[in-house]
């Protein structure tokens, strides 16, 4: 019985030192909700700016970054407004495709861009944006080879083709080529390994980003945060 009351004091002081940790100075539940409605309020103040002011510090930034990084803008950035998800509980269910999965509680804007630059400065592109006072969540990243790079690689002929020459022999006689004698293979140069690439490498990358920016509620108010226990 001594054993099992020693095991079970053990155990509790493991749950107090993790409920310590978790709520820190909270002692009651008054002062835990407190904690929670200041964190909201914070969070909305800070991180999230008015739709109108957000909208134009967003378009800014991500122009302003395209620009700054020596990016090619291929297509977009496309804006598509995302409304206020009006449902009680904001579930995103797997059927939902494109900007009907990021509607959320707060306004915002769905983004979609593709630029094409060296893949060291796309990397710095993306953690620009991630890194942005706005909240901005990325959900689709997609890189491959620029179809500029593609259609200039097609355009050269292959190393074979220009270093594979056939020679038909001259007749002695007449000095003119030879219809009966069997032509000669002559290497023109030797060959050359083919240029190295990937992501290491500097050439152009295209890259698809899909985001979306979240704004303040139009509607917003602090909510009143009462500190004193009842």
């Amino acid at each position: 019985e001594l054993e099992e009351n020693r095991a079970k004091r053990d155990s509790l002081e493991k749950e107090l030192v993790a409920m310590r940790g978790k709520y820190g100075s909270i002692t009651d539940t008054e002062a835990h909700v407190a904690k929670l409605l200041e964190s909201v309020n914070d969070f909305e103040t800070r991180y999230l700016p008015r739709s109108e002011v957000g909208q134009t510090a967003l378009y800014q930034r991500l122009n302003g970054l395209i620009m700054s990084y020596g990016l090619v803008n291929t297509n977009g950035p496309n804006y598509e407004p995302l409304e206020i998800d009006q449902r009680q509980n904001v579930q995103v269910s797997e059927g939902e495709t494109g900007k009907a999965k990021f509607q959320s509680i707060f306004p915002g804007v769905y983004v979609t861009t593709t630029v094409e630059g060296s893949y060291q400065n796309l990397r710095r592109f993306i953690r620009e944006v991630e890194t942005s006072n706005q909240f901005v969540v990325i959900s689709a990243v997609e890189l491959e080879p620029a179809q500029g790079e593609d259609k200039q690689n097609q355009a050269n002929p292959t190393q074979a083709t220009i270093n594979r020459i056939e020679i038909t022999p001259n007749n002695p006689t007449t000095g003119m080529p030879n219809p009966y004698a069997t032509p000669q293979i002559v290497q023109n140069q030797p060959a050359r390994p083919p240029a190295p690439r990937g992501k290491t490498h500097g050439e152009t990358v295209s890259l698809r980003l899909e985001m979306a920016a979240y704004f303040r509620r139009p509607d917003f108010v602090p909510m009143p945060v009462n500190t004193q226990s009842q």
